[in-house]
């Protein structure tokens, strides 16, 4: 053993330890992270290697999270309006996303708040660490303005209000790998660029959400001052989980899906590497990888580096893959491992290694 790590707390979740790209290890444990960092010259005390500081991640302002009215019996949450609000899961973004080109930390809590950290100076000082960001807002403007967010006919205002806040509840996330662009297969990246990164976000309203983060760092867009977030691709990958399979994985009956049944939702979310396709115009397609009822199944996105910002998006024609042939009753987590097309999920007691080359 090269050393040995105490921490005051034990871990609440599964998806509970991320180590960053820039050697930044955080683990989750109750409603605090453990950031371990590095020493790069001389151990400190117990001749140790690694600094460590807690950070709260549950306490908001009135501005970032309003209280809200609690919902009806129909609606209710634990988790939203009685939990402390533990940390459900972390993920790193890839590096060049944050300040000096660093990683920034995503973080889900048990009240389905998903909220972006970035550290803005030595990453052992637990005051450093910032929340720049809370997703729930992009997502709360998305369902507003498109009015996508579904209410059953028959019902009065409260429980249409009730069922709208329990749509936009978020289940899971992942962050995209960087988006740079291709040309002929061969990476022409600018010196100056720090690639583009996405977030897509699972909903009780059975939809992924793909979000584009801005960070105000790029110097290629000196317009942009402040962290934001939008929703730019709505996926409504709900259609196709349920029902009896064939042999290869496909459906094995055509199943309409109904947008009022609330527990068809992705619960795990990974997404692929970048690939060039010289059959697509733009180039760059990905998979990503997501759990809806105990099935493992995958859609191919397509990142649009000719839209200003770029977009990523459903590519056209495309249709979910089922994997593993029977139902496997997947618990998660979810994860590539790159840099190969292959999958690592779990059952409840099995670990599958799941290859999605052709």
């Amino acid at each position: 053993m090269a050393c040995r790590i105490v921490l005051p707390f034990w871990p609440t979740s599964l998806d509970c330890v991320a180590w960053s790209k820039d050697n930044i290890i955080a683990v989750a444990g109750g409603e605090q992270i453990a950031i371990l960092s590095p020493r790069l010259k001389d151990s400190g005390p117990d001749d140790l290697h690694w600094d460590d500081c807690l950070i709260k991640v549950n306490a908001y302002t009135i501005s970032e999270n309003p209280v809200l009215d609690p919902l009806s019996s129909a609606h209710f949450s634990v988790g939203e309006e009685l939990s402390i609000r533990h940390v459900l899961s972390l993920q790193w973004s890839s590096p060049g996303f944050g300040q000096n080109g660093r990683c920034v930390l995503a973080v889900l809590t048990t009240d389905h708040v998903l909220s972006i950290w970035e550290c803005e100076g030595r990453p052992s000082v637990s005051t450093c660490w910032k929340r720049r960001l809370i997703v729930n807002h992009a997502i709360s403007k998305h369902y507003e303005r498109t009015g996508t967010a579904r209410s059953a006919s028959g019902q009065d205002a409260h429980m249409q209000f009730g069922r709208k806040r329990v749509q936009q509840r978020i289940r899971a996330f992942t962050w995209s790998p960087p988006l740079y662009k291709d040309w002929a297969g061969d990476r022409v990246t600018p010196f100056l660029s720090r690639g583009h990164h996405f977030l897509a976000v699972s909903t009780e309203s059975g939809d992924v959400l793909l979000v584009g983060v801005q960070p105000p760092y790029d110097v290629l867009r000196p317009e942009v001052a402040t962290w934001s977030a939008e929703v730019i691709h709505n996926l409504e990958l709900g259609g196709q989980t349920g029902g009896a399979m064939n042999a290869d994985g496909s459906s094995a009956t055509p199943e309409s899906y109904s947008r009022n049944d609330e527990s068809v939702v992705a619960d795990y979310l990974a997404w692929g590497p970048w690939r060039w396709d010289a059959d697509i115009d733009e180039g760059n397609v990905a998979t990503l990888a997501y759990v809806a009822n105990g099935r493992l199944l995958t859609t191919e996105l397509l990142g649009d580096i000719y839209k200003s910002p770029p977009e990523a998006r459903k590519v056209n024609g495309s249709a979910q893959k089922h994997h593993l042939t029977s139902r496997a009753d997947i618990t998660g987590p979810l994860q590539f491992c790159h840099p190969n097309k292959t999958l690592v999920t779990f059952s409840s007691d099995k670990v599958y290694m799941v290859s999605l080359l052709e």
